[in-house]
């Protein structure tokens, strides 16, 4: 194990704390994993990572099967009806720091449900819109509902230069070598004055290891100073960075962040509290309530959508959302690599 951190060569907690691994446990994945964190940056890291074939068979066969807490059957997704607030919000942010033309290039890396097909329908001037995803059957599906092609790496874009790429709680779940590639392929691949807007959870483990929630299978823990370096390294310009979305569980008479003891671990945020319900629901009716939360969706209107906790930054909220720019010239001549995980 380092004494270094990879990031900004200062010392590393050698001591790490538990993984808890809430989801997946019977998989063994990190049975002897814990997480090393900086005690400057704060980046945070499983270790050790598993192996690169386990991870992509993981992602490609069981993240998304019957027996996750993340199922989800592409062969019947149906099209997002109503508003999704996290994609809208990330979207929002990114056009304050780019223009984007009519039949400009909108690219979303692990887009999931899909939700932010129809948000950059509603926000974007006719977007060309692609997926970058490892999961079985979703090509159909994206083109299906939202008119989207789906490539399994970022060389399948060919000479495609995306305005904007959208990377919503994807990074997360690299390993630190492969996030520093995707993002140095990302500065060579973003059109001159595009961006790349992103989210992934906000662990410090200098403050929240006893109020975080379930760890699996996240590989990364980042903070708003390790995050800046990262991309800073990989050749970007950092434009925003804050936290957002829900508060951590704070004590009201002193705001100061605690372990709230009523709530077992790997449930402490009001998020993964409904996680963990979620998770404890047998899988048929786990599965027909996540299908129909994705159906129905938001049905508020514009102006208390903009109320939602997507929309709000600053303090110590569960999320870390930034907008970046390649730096011109960081990477000339560099070639992308073939995938992205």
């Amino acid at each position: 194990m380092e004494s270094a951190c990879p990031v900004c060569q200062s010392q590393i907690d050698s001591q790490g704390n538990i993984y808890i691994d809430q989801w997946f446990a019977s998989l063994g994945l990190f049975k002897d994993a814990v997480i090393v964190h900086c005690k400057v940056c704060g980046l945070g890291r499983c270790q050790p990572y598993p192996d690169q074939t386990t991870l992509e068979h993981f992602y490609e066969y069981v993240y998304r099967s019957r027996e996750s807490p993340w199922a989800l059957d592409f062969g019947t997704l149906r099209r997002h009806r109503n508003h999704d607030p996290r994609s809208m919000a990330q979207l929002s942010l990114a056009l304050q720091f780019t223009q984007f033309g009519i039949g400009d290039v909108f690219v979303d890396i692990g887009p999931g449900w899909g939700r932010s097909f129809k948000s950059a329908a509603e926000l974007l001037p006719n977007p060309d819109m692609y997926a970058i995803e490892l999961q079985k059957g979703v090509a159909a599906a994206y083109r299906r509902l939202y008119d989207v092609t789906t490539y399994s790496s970022l060389t399948d874009l060919g000479t495609a230069q995306p305005t904007i790429v959208l990377a919503s709680h994807s990074f997360e779940h690299l390993p630190l070598p492969a996030l520093n590639e995707l993002l140095i392929d990302l500065a060579c691949l973003i059109r001159p004055g595009g961006v790349l807007v992103a989210e992934v959870p906000h662990v410090d483990m200098r403050h929240h290891a006893n109020v975080r929630g379930n760890d699996s299978p996240h590989l990364l823990f980042c903070t708003p100073d390790s995050m800046f370096r990262i991309l800073e390294g990989a050749g970007f310009e950092t434009l925003f960075i804050d936290t957002c979305c829900g508060l951590f569980d704070q004590k009201p008479s002193s705001g100061m962040v605690q372990m709230d003891a009523t709530i077992p671990p790997g449930g402490r945020t009001r998020r993964s509290l409904l996680q963990a319900i979620g998770a404890r629901l047998p899988a048929r009716a786990r599965r027909a309530a996540y299908s129909m939360a994705e159906f129905l969706g938001d049905r508020r209107g514009p102006r208390s959508l903009l109320a939602d906790v997507n929309f709000r930054y600053g303090g110590n909220r569960d999320c870390l959302r930034f907008v970046a720019r390649p730096i011109p010239g960081s990477r000339s001549g560099h070639t992308c690599q073939p995938a992205v995980r």
